[in-house]
């Protein structure tokens, strides 16, 4: 039974529980994500404080779990600070189990600054080099039906490093699919990663 199914499984006992979850992973893991992008950029509550044109009080409580306030402005002027975004939305609860029993730990909330973005148009080709490769994965649905947990769409897995072999690995790895759709998953679309 996989991790998702069995999250699936509480989220259905009731709305009660569902709202619980839901407020205990933004209690818990906004801060703790703040405190790993501090951390990956090796710098002190205050100098992440000066970066985001906050107190470094401010940032001490945005860093703690139990302190449960913080607003969206807040929020917002600390993803400015560390060069990303902060982005609040609506999803529906499939979609944030897939992301909470995908993650594995502190690492999976690492984000990298705009110029470290794999994507950053201020770094030339020649000064990155690839690191990975991130492949887009879909079902094969004419042997297998959607699935309301798995769920329809295709998703994407970064896979570290470049020379680590099959693909087919990585989805081995996940604890959010089951092992019958494991086995039914396609490539659809590969790029390399770069640092």
């Amino acid at each position: 039974m996989s991790e998702l199914f069995k999250l699936w499984q509480k989220l259905s006992r009731s709305k009660k529980y569902r709202e619980s979850f839901a407020a205990s992973v933004v209690k818990r893991l906004i801060p703790l994500q703040i405190r790993v992008l501090r951390k990956q950029r090796d710098w002190s509550q205050a100098q992440l404080a000066k970066e985001s044109v906050l107190t470094q009080g401010v940032i001490s409580r945005a860093e703690d779990p139990d302190y449960g306030n913080l607003t969206i402005n807040t929020l917002v002027r600390i993803g400015a600070g560390f060069d990303c975004a902060f982005v609040g939305h609506f999803i529906p609860f499939s979609e944030l189990g897939r992301w909470y029993t995908a993650l594995v730990d502190e690492n999976s909330l690492r984000v990298p600054s705009f110029a470290d973005d794999v994507y950053s148009a201020d770094r030339k080709p020649a000064d990155r080099k690839p690191v990975g490769q991130a492949y887009t994965f879909d079902l094969d649905y004419s042997t297998v039906p959607p699935d309301p947990i798995v769920g329809s769409g295709s998703f994407k897995l970064a896979h570290y490093p470049m020379s680590a072999p099959v693909p087919m690995s990585l989805i081995e790895g996940t604890k959010n699919i089951d092992s019958a759709y494991k086995q039914k998953m396609v490539i659809i679309n590969s790029e390399k990663l770069y640092a």
